[in-house]
Formats: C-alpha cells, sequence, structure tokens
C-alpha cells in the first residue's frame, strides 16, 4: 500500500513529502553535473496518479495553495456581507403606522 506523508519543518522552514509503497521508500534527491547542456533529462519524479493525489491531499491539509488561489466560499460569503451592507444603506426604512 502507497503512503504519503508531509511534513514540515518549523526551523528551516521546509516541506519534506515522504513515500512509502509496501516495503521500498523513496530516497532524497541527488543532484550531479550533466554531461552536456542538450543531453536527455530522465525525469525527477514518476508516481501513480494516487500518490500524486497523496501528495497533493497533504500539501493543502498543510495549508498550502495555488498562487492566485480564491477559496470560493469566502469570497461568496464577502459578497452576501456587501449585499447586505449595501441594502442597509441603500433601501429606505418602511415606515411604521
Amino acid at each position: 500500500m502507497e503512503h504519503v506523508r508531509i511534513g514540515y519543518d518549523f526551523r528551516r522552514n521546509l516541506y519534506s513529502i515522504f513515500i512509502e509503497k509496501d516495503e521500498l521508500v523513496a530516497m532524497p534527491l541527488e543532484f550531479k553535473e550533466r554531461e552536456s547542456r542538450y543531453c536527455e533529462l530522465d525525469p525527477v519524479v514518476s508516481v501513480p496518479k494516487e500518490v500524486a493525489q497523496g501528495v497533493m491531499n497533504d500539501l493543502w491539509r498543510e495549508g498550502l495553495r495555488p498562487d492566485g488561489y480564491k477559496d470560493e466560499i469566502k469570497v461568496a460569503d464577502a459578497m452576501k456581507d456587501h449585499l447586505s451592507d449595501l441594502r442597509t444603506l441603500c433601501v429606505k426604512p418602511k415606515e411604521r403606522y
């Protein structure tokens, strides 16, 4: 069974991603000089969709959002509050008899 875990190191301000599958574990990346600027590159990570989805879900739970993300529920609630304020300002109160 695949397992993805996200950890956050506050001291270093870094997120860590841990991936396990049965008895296998993903190892840290290693950087090396490339032989030529035009050499073919292998992917850094290739994972099944379920693992990628697990990483995304865990990052979301940790509070990470895409740049420009707007929480639609919060935006809708803010619009409702704004419209309520406008109604209060623009609509004349009914006269009492």
